[in-house]
């Protein structure tokens, strides 16, 4: 890997790390703000309600976001800045229009005879705007301005969580809590747009040494974001919670409860192996767009074993801690969260890995192989959801999800690694694997008997983490020439140039 990738790469995950502990944070504060003031008949209701929004968000996407971060980093790559001005525009006006013609398409289930209405109507403007926020956050991407999304983060966290506390300090029910999730999104949106306007569309192409692009870029794109919209279908029945659909069906609202809050809570680790994502699919699309396959396979193989090293101890920590922090956070009438929330944490450093492998599928434009893999992954899922919802309720979603992600992520990361042409790194996986339990054992001891202290478990820990750090160094895992890059990544200069901006019309 090139001194110069490297650098990137781990100064784009720096930023993205600090981003998402603080939004970690405030889903942390959130959630247990919601589940104390709503209950969980309640919390299942709210959690339907995001259900719908996060599900109809697939398809309101239509593969758009993907294809804002892969082109715009791709183009600006090769020093065409005009030219990926003109994908951002054009890729954002649609995506206003089809998210505001899913979102009406939504709000005339109003008409309906159900009692949740009023729900569905409020979850169709939260789509619109989650939509919008999300194409906004993806153009970032690929402008690779991972140090303003980690700035945009801490205003967006205080906002949410702002909102929420108002909202529980007046005695707001579902609605209210609905609307004051909205406030947040809204808040976000705006400080997303600020920045894509100011460091790309008011980009002057005429300052630029601007390289000629293809005839039609967007035939390309048009074919990629086809294909990534079916894809991301196929990705809400297996990743996005399809499971609170047969909970509704089969189970209890209170059951929808649990789930959701179990899923939220692991799927904030998932989303700093996420960061992983964002950062390479720019990368990878960016190295791609310049040379090829040829730094592609360094930029892997590397990222695997990053991967695994962060998500492995944070995962077994998690799942040890699991039943006590279900206690502290949401009080003893939510202790049913803390299993299936086991069981998606052990799940989580197999399948974090499809953060590494899927950005380099959809950078070097393979992704129609995913397509035809994720197919017989949702039907699995499906099954499994009919089996084991009727009979274990959260429990058996958890189980039900968590073997289709694996099942989704071990076929691609073989395929990957024969198409580039790099070996899985089997030995610093077994390292990893081990140096991780040896650390979090003192943590598991103490989170098993109920009468330890929070104190105590803080210090094992503390400890822990010593102890990782020095069982990765002494096999060799962690050495000089990682250190070295995170040194770069931290001495460097910012990655993305000063935008040139157009002179303001006379």
């Amino acid at each position: 890997m090139s001194r110069d990738i490297a650098g990137k790469a781990v100064k784009n995950f720096l930023f993205s790390g600090g981003r998402l502990a603080i939004s970690m944070g405030a889903t942390l504060c959130t959630s247990a703000i919601l589940a104390r003031k709503l209950g969980p008949a309640n919390m299942g209701v709210y959690g339907y309600a995001m259900w719908i929004v996060g599900t109809l968000g697939i398809l309101a996407n239509v593969g758009l976001p993907g294809a804002l971060t892969k082109y715009i980093s791709e183009f600006m790559g090769s020093g065409d800045s005009a030219t990926a001005a003109r994908v951002g525009k054009r890729l954002l006006r649609t995506q206003l229009a089809v998210a505001a013609g899913l979102s009406g398409l939504t709000a005339c289930f109003m008409f309906l005879h159900t009692p949740y209405r009023s729900v569905i109507g409020l979850a169709a403007i939260i789509l619109f705007a989650q939509a919008l926020q999300q194409s906004l956050y993806s153009t970032l991407a690929g402008l690779q301005r991972f140090d303003r999304l980690a700035l945009i983060s801490i205003y967006v966290s205080l906002a949410s969580v702002a909102s929420i506390s108002i909202a529980a300090l007046l005695g707001a029910g579902v609605m209210g809590m609905l609307w004051a999730t909205l406030g947040g999104l809204l808040v976000a949106t705006w400080f997303y747009y600020r920045d894509v306007d100011t460091l790309l569309f008011r980009l002057s192409p005429n300052t630029q040494n601007a390289v000629p692009a293809a005839p039609d870029p967007f035939r390309r794109i048009r074919k990629f974001s086809l294909t990534m919209s079916y894809i991301l279908l196929l990705d809400a029945i297996v990743w996005q919670r399809s499971e609170v659909f047969f909970l509704k069906e089969y189970s209890t609202l209170a059951e929808i409860g649990f789930y959701t809050l179990a899923y939220s809570a692991a799927s904030k680790l998932s989303d700093l192996a996420s960061t992983f994502s964002s950062t390479l699919l720019p990368l990878y699309s960016e190295s791609y767009g310049q040379q090829g396959l040829r730094d592609v396979g360094s930029v892997f193989a590397g990222a695997l074993k990053y991967v695994q090293m962060l998500m492995v101890p944070l995962c077994l920590l998690g799942a040890a801690v699991a039943r006590p922090l279900a206690h502290l956070l949401y009080g003893s009438q939510f202790l049913p969260v803390a299993l299936p929330l086991q069981v998606m944490l052990l799940a989580l450093p197999v399948s974090s890995i499809g953060v590494v492998v899927s950005p380099m599928i959809y950078g070097t434009e393979r992704q129609s192989f995913l397509a035809k893999y994720n197919t017989a992954v949702a039907f699995l899922n499906i099954g499994l959801d009919l089996i084991l919802i009727p009979r274990y309720g959260a429990m058996g979603a958890a189980v039900a999800n968590c073997t289709a992600q694996i099942a989704g992520v071990v076929g691609p990361a073989f395929y990957a690694a024969r198409y580039i042409r790099v070996k899985f790194p089997w030995k610093s996986t077994a390292a990893i694997y081990l140096a991780a339990a040896i650390a979090v054992a003192p943590a598991a001891y103490l989170a098993s008997r109920m009468n330890s202290a929070i104190a105590m478990i803080g210090s094992a820990i503390a400890v822990g983490t010593m102890m990782y750090l020095g069982l990765l160094v002494l096999a060799g895992q962690l050495g000089r020439q990682d250190l070295d890059t995170l040194k770069r990544a931290f001495l460097s200069k910012a990655s993305a140039p000063k935008p040139v901006h157009a002179a303001d019309p006379a």
